[in-house]
């Protein structure tokens, strides 16, 4: 049986469970501008994340220890602390990445440039490597959405990017398997 957990005129999206289950990272609106909040299990204790202004959160989750989210805002990949009330970011991908710049391998997407939009991120169990569905937005005129989207995955030892599939049509989202293999 569903059970709501939220209630409110505020927009609460894109909900991720925690690894042990015990609590929900989502997005919101409740603070006049979309961002990230995390939520007991059965909606009790909601927290803020983050508090900015006119950024667009997306896609939140969990590392596999539950210490962190990963989120995409604005084009590229943020890590918060997720124990930390407001957390300070730690950026993963772009030009000031935390990594040391995203290093994509040449043709990392169609058309042969370097991706700069990153969403939908999983992490590894070991935390290494986070997956995600990129492109690059040159020529994407009013269509951002259509395709251009592959799977890529950031090392984030390295601080490299490269591309996991580059195939005709469109890739998002991804989701490792239980087991990390596929």
């Amino acid at each position: 049986k569903a059970t709501r957990i939220t209630s409110g005129q505020s927009f609460d999206a894109q909900p991720h469970y925690s690894p042990d289950g015990k609590s929900i990272v989502f997005v919101s609106d409740r603070s006049q501008s979309d961002n990230l909040w995390i939520v007991n299990a059965d909606g009790t204790n909601p927290r803020a994340l983050t508090r900015d202004n006119d950024q667009a959160f997306q896609s939140p989750t969990f590392t596999p220890d539950g210490k962190y989210v990963v989120a995409s805002r604005g084009n590229d990949l943020y890590m918060y602390y997720a124990n930390a009330g407001v957390s300070p970011e730690i950026r993963l991908t772009g030009d000031t990445a935390a990594a040391g710049g995203r290093g994509a391998a040449p043709g990392g997407g169609r058309g042969g440039a370097a991706p700069n939009v990153f969403l939908g991120a999983t992490v590894s169990k070991d935390g290494r490597y986070v997956y995600t569905a990129m492109r690059n937005s040159t020529g994407g005129g009013y269509n951002q959405t259509a395709l251009g989207w592959q799977i890529g995955v950031l090392d984030r030892e390295t601080g490299r990017v490269f591309t996991k599939t580059n195939s005709v049509g469109s890739a998002m989202r991804p989701e490792l398997s239980p087991d990390g293999k596929w």
